[in-house]
């Protein structure tokens, strides 16, 4: 039976653990709060910024049966089928 050896603990220091007087990126800690001009910086910055322009658009991977599904075009179309047929099914009539 070959003897277990055991590791020492902290014999490596690890890269990634946080050090002693480590300060964040830019000064900014946890439970620090944003000012109202920065605030109003970033609100500028992403406004009228949609589709392609937009900082999470991924390609346009939606589906074209989705996108026509939830459009504003298709939503009114439903609603005035329902409203031309009194809200009731037209092959069983509402049974």
């Amino acid at each position: 039976m070959r003897p277990v050896k055991f590791r020492a603990y902290n014999t490596k220091p690890n890269r990634t653990s946080f050090k002693k007087g480590h300060k964040k990126l830019g000064g900014f800690v946890k439970g620090s709060k944003h000012t109202e001009i920065s605030k109003d910086k970033v609100r500028q910055s992403l406004l009228n910024k949609t589709g392609k322009l937009a900082r999470n658009w991924q390609g346009g991977k939606t589906p074209l049966q989705i996108i026509i599904r939830y459009s504003r075009k298709m939503e009114e179309w439903r609603k005035k089928i329902f409203e031309r047929d009194n809200y009731t099914c037209r092959k069983f009539g509402g049974e």
